[in-house]
C-alpha cells in the first residue's frame, strides 16, 4: 500500500506551530501510516517538536511564512518561500497527496488555484465544511472562498458538493439543495432562481432537490446545500 504523505504549514493559525504540532502528535497516533512533512521555523518550533517518538515526519525549515492580515495577491507573489506555498508546491510536484495549513484563507485559495489550478471545467475553488444534522451530516459550500458568485459557480459547486459527499460521507446519491429564503420558486434573486433552473435541468446526473430553507439544514432534509 503506498504511503499517504501530507504536507502541513505549522506557521499557520493563531497559535503558531504549537497548536499544529500538537495536532500532528495526535494524528501520527491515529493514523501510524500517514507520513506528514512539516513545513516552517525550525527555531520556532523545536522546543514543541514532540511527535511521540514518532519518525514518520519530515521537517522542512523556511523563516518565511505568511501572516493573516497578508493580501493574499501579495502572498502569491512576493511570498514564494513560505511555509503555505512550499507545501503546496509539494502537493503540486507530487511529492505530497494533500496539504492542511490553519493559516491565511485567502492566501491559500490564491497560492491553490494558481499553483494546483482547477478541475476542467471548475472555475473557481470552494470552501467545504459538515454540518450536524438530525440524520448525520451535511455538505455545506461555499463557506467564504468566493464573495460573489455566478449560477455557473454554484452549479459547480453543487457538482463538487454532490461529489465529496459520495466519497468522503460514503452517501450514494446524495440530495442537493440551494440555498434560498424560502422554498418557493418565485423566492430569491436573480442568481439564485437561475441556478435553480439549471440545476434541474441536469436533474438525470445529480439528485437536485430544489430551494432549502436555513432551518432545513439541521434537519437534514438534504446531503448538500449549496450557497454563495
Amino acid at each position: 500500500m503506498k504511503q499517504t504523505v501530507l504536507a502541513i504549514d505549522i506557521m499557520g493559525g493563531d497559535q503558531g506551530p504549537e497548536a499544529t504540532l500538537e495536532g500532528v502528535a495526535m494524528a501520527s497516533k491515529i493514523y501510524p501510516n500517514v507520513k506528514f512533512k512539516l513545513f516552517g521555523d525550525m527555531k520556532k518550533s523545536e522546543p514543541k517538536l514532540k511527535i511521540n517518538g514518532s519518525n514518520n515526519y519530515e521537517f522542512i525549515h523556511t523563516e518565511e511564512s505568511i501572516k493573516s492580515d497578508d493580501e493574499p495577491v501579495n502572498a502569491l507573489r512576493k511570498l514564494k518561500k513560505s511555509s503555505m506555498r512550499l507545501g503546496i508546491n509539494d502537493v503540486s510536484s507530487n511529492e505530497a497527496d494533500g496539504f492542511v495549513s490553519a493559516g491565511n484563507t485567502g492566501a491559500l485559495m490564491a497560492i491553490s488555484k494558481f499553483v494546483l489550478r482547477t478541475l476542467n471545467g471548475i472555475s473557481r475553488p470552494a470552501i467545504a465544511g459538515l454540518m450536524p444534522t438530525l440524520k448525520g451530516q451535511t455538505v455545506i459550500l461555499d463557506l467564504g472562498a468566493n464573495v460573489d458568485c455566478s449560477n455557473d459557480n454554484l452549479v459547480q459547486f453543487a457538482l463538487m458538493g454532490d461529489i465529496f459527499s459520495q466519497t468522503v460521507l460514503g452517501i450514494q446519491n446524495p440530495r442537493i439543495g440551494l440555498l434560498n429564503v424560502g422554498s418557493e420558486l418565485i423566492k430569491g434573486n436573480s442568481i439564485v432562481k437561475q441556478t435553480h433552473s439549471d440545476l434541474s435541468k441536469i436533474t438525470g446526473k445529480i439528485n437536485f432537490c430544489g430551494f432549502v430553507e436555513g432551518n432545513d439544514i439541521n434537519k437534514g432534509v438534504v446531503d448538500v446545500v449549496v450557497t454563495d
